[in-house]
């Protein structure tokens, strides 16, 4: 019995781990960029924020990566977006650009799966 319990328990803990993962795969051409957020959202399990009437004036999105960590998607997601992103615990806040030529994924406070 100890054994079963030991092994069900186990089955869920890794269940459960890949619900949510940090890293995005994603192929699309000309996706708008609202839905690619979405996409982010139901992969990462991250809370994504913005001003909804600022970020549906975001660029289409033509992107292929499989297994890429959420900072270095959204890295490259920001190059052609008028915006910038900021990570902090489970939230991806997305602001308008100051100056848009760099737009860094700043890690406010590191997330941590304990």
């Amino acid at each position: 019995m100890r054994t079963f319990l030991v092994f069900f328990l186990a089955c869920i803990m890794q269940l459960n781990a890949k619900t949510f993962s940090q890293t995005i795969t994603l192929k699309a051409k000309d996706m708008a960029f609202l839905d690619v957020l979405d996409v982010v959202r139901k992969q990462s399990g991250f809370t994504v924020t913005g001003d909804r009437n600022l970020l549906l004036k975001g660029n289409p999105v033509t992107v292929n990566v499989k297994d890429l960590p959420l900072a270095s998607f959204l890295n490259l997601l920001m190059k052609e977006q008028p915006f910038t992103s900021e990570v902090q615990n489970r939230s991806i806040i997305i602001k308008k650009a100051k100056n848009s030529n760099q737009n860094p994924v700043k890690l406010l406070k590191p997330y941590s799966e304990s």
